[in-house]
């Protein structure tokens, strides 16, 4: 299981680093190709790799006195 972990989390540091790139070139070519690579990498980290690495994903902190 680490070893899943772990290649999700340098998957998504590559991932995230296609997307910047790609939000440097993308505005500057005329293709919509690389727009639509860039709109399926987004895809991706958003859902793919949320529920790979759920640990990652910011959570809303408990208030101890908020008791129902």
């Amino acid at each position: 299981m680490d070893t899943l972990v772990t290649i999700a989390t340098y998957a998504s540091f590559v991932i995230a680093g296609l997307i910047v790139i790609l939000n440097g070139i993308a505005p500057l070519t005329k293709s919509d190709l690389d727009n639509k690579i860039l709109d399926g990498l987004r895809w991706f980290e958003d859902t793919v790799l949320k529920v790979l690495l759920p640990a990652q994903t910011p959570k809303a902190p408990v208030d101890p006195s908020d008791k129902k």
